[in-house]
């Protein structure tokens, strides 16, 4: 795979993509690719994500009908590059320069842990190729678009225990001690709305709020005792981060664990396994992997990716989620109920606040459909049932956690 140069303007793709597949999948040499369909997937804000279906000199039903491939490259002035290195190297909350970790982290962990990973299963990438100084990335990838991803509406109740079954399993494998191997780059709170990357943003909380009140109160039937939900949680905004910062205990975690993002293999068959195999739950968009606590993953999971009819149950996955990682292995002396509950409360909070600043602040009516048409991000950006289950249950976990002394006292 490393041996293989990334494509250029003057090269030949349909040539450049049977080296990879030679290499990769040992085809015969006879054989290769001799044209291909592109298609721009839908659903994720990457920069740019094409399905390639191929065409053969030689058809053969082993070999695969098309791969994804997903590309970044940006063209700017050495200055510009220069500033953002450093930018990139201090950690700086500009977004470009995140924006570039974020792709440099996803690339490092396919590099490294492709073969480690337990439960969640990974496409095979097929090539792989970064250069962050000059913002140029390429992975190709094995095609999963077959599995079921749970579009338009959600998964179902049995598919959703299904995810968090296998995202359980991930979670325990690195339960309390989530030391990335050597090279690998990652984010030291996963997820893209946490710790420092988003810090700013959320300060602005108020200001989005009274904008999601003017547009969304009879959609979301925001009542007036919640007009000044905006200056409460600004008021909170210090408490959440500091308890944020300090969550344990910690393990590796997706970071990005939602309905775009995810594919369940009901076939029994994996492509590149010797033989058949049980389920799977694929996880693609690593790019915001790092360390955090496991009801990151769980209460964007739940916000973002259930069936409208499964909301109401979301207790119920909780549970169901925390008895899993009983059963890998992890005690309740080591993790209580209560510890969980009142993290994925706090976790849930957290990306409220950040999904109205970034997203919600931002939005008219129209763009919900927008979304809906394009089975873009997570649910909670394009239904009102999920986006009021957000609203409603962070009002409540806010009056749960000022009960219990969570938040400091006035």
């Amino acid at each position: 795979m490393d041996n293989i140069p990334v494509l250029t303007e003057e090269d030949s793709k349909t040539q450049w993509l049977t080296q990879i597949l030679r290499q990769s999948l040992r085809i015969s040499n006879t054989n290769e690719v001799i044209s291909f369909n592109s298609e721009m997937l839908k659903g994720g804000c990457h920069f740019n994500v094409l399905k390639l279906s191929l065409i053969y000199s030689e058809p053969n039903s082993k070999l695969p009908t098309s791969v994804v491939l997903k590309t970044l490259k940006w063209n700017k002035t050495i200055v510009q590059k220069i500033i953002l290195c450093i930018k990139k190297t201090l950690n700086v909350a500009d977004r470009e320069a995140i924006y570039l970790n974020s792709y440099e982290v996803e690339t490092r962990f396919y590099k490294i842990y492709s073969t480690n990973i337990q439960g969640l299963r990974l496409p095979q990438i097929l090539f792989s190729y970064e250069n962050p100084f000059h913002h140029h990335f390429v992975m190709v990838m094995e095609d999963i678009s077959h599995c079921e991803n749970g579009q338009p509406l959600g998964f179902s109740m049995k598919d959703s225990m299904i995810c968090l079954k296998y995202l359980a399993e991930f979670h325990a494998t690195h339960w309390d001690h989530p030391t990335p191997k050597t090279n690998a780059k990652f984010w030291d709170i996963g997820g893209y709305w946490t710790g420092k990357k988003r810090e700013a943003n959320k300060k602005e909380i108020r200001k989005a709020w009274d904008h999601v009140f003017q547009y969304f109160h009879e959609d979301l039937q925001i009542s007036e005792s919640s007009k000044s939900l905006g200056v409460r949680l600004e008021h909170r905004l210090d408490d959440i981060a500091l308890i944020m910062s300090l969550l344990e205990p910690r393990t590796l975690i997706h970071g990005d664990f939602k309905i775009t993002n995810i594919f369940i293999n009901h076939n029994n068959h994996d492509f590149y396994a010797e033989s058949t195999t049980t389920e799977h739950v694929y996880a693609i968009d690593w790019q915001w992997f790092g360390i955090g606590n496991v009801a990151l993953d769980v209460a964007h999971f739940i916000a973002t990716s259930i069936h409208e009819n499964s909301i109401q149950n979301s207790l119920e996955l909780l549970h169901y989620y925390y008895r899993t990682l009983l059963e890998n292995g992890i005690s309740a002396e080591q993790h209580s109920w209560e510890k969980f509950w009142k993290n994925f409360q706090l976790c849930w909070i957290d990306f409220f606040i950040f999904t109205v600043v970034a997203k919600w602040g931002t939005m008219k009516p129209n763009d919900i459909e927008l979304y809906q048409k394009e089975e873009k991000d997570g649910l909670h950006l394009r239904s009102y049932p999920h986006m009021r289950k957000l609203l409603i249950q962070t009002e409540e976990f806010i009056n749960d956690l000022e009960t219990s002394l969570s938040f400091k006292q006035e």
